[in-house]
């Protein structure tokens, strides 16, 4: 099992009850606001380092819905998300920097964060009126669309 965490701004920041020697998940807020909604994180994985005191890795800028409200607001600490909650990867290389994480991590973070793109029964319960403006909208200085890999995906994505 993995845990999630929400960090400061600077995302190396020590959230309360880490355990130094289990690498986790890091989630920044972005306070940019999209037409009302507010869904917009930057995913990191974050492992303890002897060097110094975390070594991070960017996997990228994910919309997290919150099908209750306008606003996401991740608990502080949790496992997965639940049913009131679906994602969405908004990088170019957000599936890919995943997938470099290895096959079976890469699987359990798309599941946890009950990413659309992964999982179309997450997509079709989560379809509701306004879904599509928070996820797929393009987040600020993006001029591009997100171009998901054709190679090295994990069993089941987009099946």
């Amino acid at each position: 099992m993995i845990t999630y965490f929400n960090l400061d701004a600077d995302g190396l920041n020590t959230p309360i009850g880490r355990v130094d020697s289990e690498p986790y998940l890091g989630l920044v807020k972005d306070l940019w606001d999209d037409y009302g909604f507010s869904t917009l994180f930057t995913l990191y994985y974050i492992t303890p380092s002897q060097n110094k005191p975390y070594s991070r890795q960017l996997i990228g800028k994910v919309k997290i819905l919150d099908s209750m409200n306008r606003a996401t607001d991740l608990p502080g600490k949790f496992d997965k998300l639940t049913e009131r909650y679906c994602s969405l990867g908004q990088d170019d290389d957000y599936y890919n920097n995943l997938i470099s994480l290895g096959g079976s991590l890469s699987t359990r973070i798309l599941n946890d964060l009950r990413d659309c793109a992964y999982n179309e029964e997450v997509l079709n319960a989560n379809c509701r009126v306004g879904m599509a403006q928070p996820l797929l909208s393009p987040p600020p200085s993006s001029n591009r669309t997100c171009r998901f890999p054709t190679s090295g995906l994990p069993d089941g994505f987009m099946s």
